[in-house]
This record gives structure tokens, sequence and C-alpha cells, in this order.
């Protein structure tokens, strides 16, 4: 694996996300990197809990605009199929999956945290939707995920105006489940896994069968999403939105 490493403390495997130079963005090659991680980890049956983190100045940056800039109408169909085929993954896990976040969580980094089970930050950490921003909008489930994770005024607020928000606001909406500081955010996260770790797999994984996202209906929507993703790129609003936050100006939609 080129931008993942993968780690165990224990019962806890951790899969690290690595492409500093791109502040983790979510290329081709990263997710196939996350996917391989994610078969690895769930196939060893000494892990128990998953945790996912990125190095670096943050946790995901969101979708590589450079490969964004080159997609068409047909092929952006194929990238964000190839995402939710990732991200679906960590739903239908038997294993618990926590995210482990600080600096930022961005576009599609925002939705890999939302399809975990569990959301842990940083005090300091930065959560946005901004496709809207660069002509687009979410491809691999975050209209939705959001909604039925903050509700849907809060999320059309969100996905409309493209905003960043605090990870104090974050916790206030439920878009995250704990906070702590900078300095406690590894350690507080591995004692949350290794609790959880400590407790019958078979329950958990029963439990979290029962309690998660009903996947017939996310499944059904994801798809409808995927094709309003890719009928953006249509309207050439993606490109003069990339370029222009490339180029640092407001784009000429």
């Amino acid at each position: 694996m080129e931008y993942v490493n993968i780690k165990t403390v224990g019962p806890i495997g951790i899969l690290v996300m690595d492409n500093q130079s791109k502040l983790n963005a979510l290329s081709r090659q990263m997710l196939e990197d996350i996917s391989e991680a994610l078969k690895i980890l769930e196939s060893q049956s000494d892990v128990k809990v998953i945790i996912i983190m990125g190095e670096g100045r943050g946790f995901c940056a969101g979708a590589d605009l450079n490969e964004l800039m080159v997609l068409n109408e047909e092929t952006a169909k194929g990238f964000a199929l190839h995402g939710w085929g990732v991200f679906s993954s960590i739903l239908k896990s038997k294993k618990p999956v926590i995210a482990s976040l600080h600096g930022f969580a961005i576009g599609s980094g925002n939705e890999l945290s939302m399809v975990c089970d569990l959301r842990i930050a940083a005090s300091g950490t930065k959560f946005s939707q901004p496709e809207t921003k660069l002509g687009l909008m979410p491809g691999f489930g975050g209209t939705v995920l959001l909604p039925r994770l903050v509700g849907i005024s809060r999320a059309r607020e969100l996905l409309y105006s493209g905003r960043s928000l605090s990870a104090e606001e974050a916790l206030q909406i439920n878009l995250i489940d704990f906070l702590v500081t900078p300095e406690e955010l590894y350690q507080k996260t591995i004692d949350f896994a290794l609790n959880i770790a400590r407790n019958a797999p078979s329950g958990i994984s029963f439990s979290k069968e029962n309690t998660k996202f009903d996947l017939r209906d996310i499944e059904e929507d994801v798809k409808q999403e995927r094709g309003l993703f890719s009928r953006c790129f249509a309207s050439g609003e993606p490109k003069e939105g990339i370029r222009a936050f490339f180029d640092k100006r407001e784009p000429n939609f």
C-alpha cells in the first residue's frame, strides 16, 4: 500500500492515511489503499475494533482536486461509485470503526468520518462540505448521511453554504461524538477503543447490525446522489470552481 499504514495496539487495528503532501486527499490510489487495509483488518480475528486516522496536518482534505478536474459526466459516476464502494464497506463491517479526527475533515474526508460508527475529534478541527463552492455536490454519500446525523435543515444549511464549522459546533449538532484536546486525541481514542474491545464481539456486532443506517434505503439514495453528482460535470461548473480554487479567486458560475 502506497498511502496507508496499518498498526495494531493489542486488539485495536489502526488504519493511518499517510499522503501528507496531498493532505491525505482521497485519490483513486488512496481509496484503493483504504479498501485493502480494511479487508486486512476485517480478516484478522484478533482485531476487535478499527480506528481510522490521518497522518500530518489533518485527517483528510477530501477528494484529489486534480483528479476531479479531468472527470466528465460518465467518469464522474464511476469515481463516485468507487468511493462509495470503499465507504460502504465500513458501514457493512461487523467491527466497530472509530474516526480519530484532527486538523480538518473536508468534503469526502468528512463523508469518510460519517460512515464510521463513532467520531472523536481534537479541538481546533474544522469540518465542511464545501462542494458547492467548487461547482459540485457531495458524491460519496454526504447528502444522504449528513441529514441522518444532524437533521435535514442543518444539513441543507451546511451543504448550501459550504461553510466550515468548528469542532465545538460539530459536537453540538451531533456531527461528532467526543471532543478532546489535540494532546489527548491519540490516547483517548485508544482507551475508548480498548474499552469497547473488552466486551463480547458478538454482542457488539449484533448491536451494530441493529443500529446502523438502513443500507437498503441508503444504497438507493446514494445511487441517486451519484447520478446528480455526475450531472454537475455536464454543466462545466466544476472546472470553473476548481480552477478558481487553484487560482485563489472567486468562481464565476
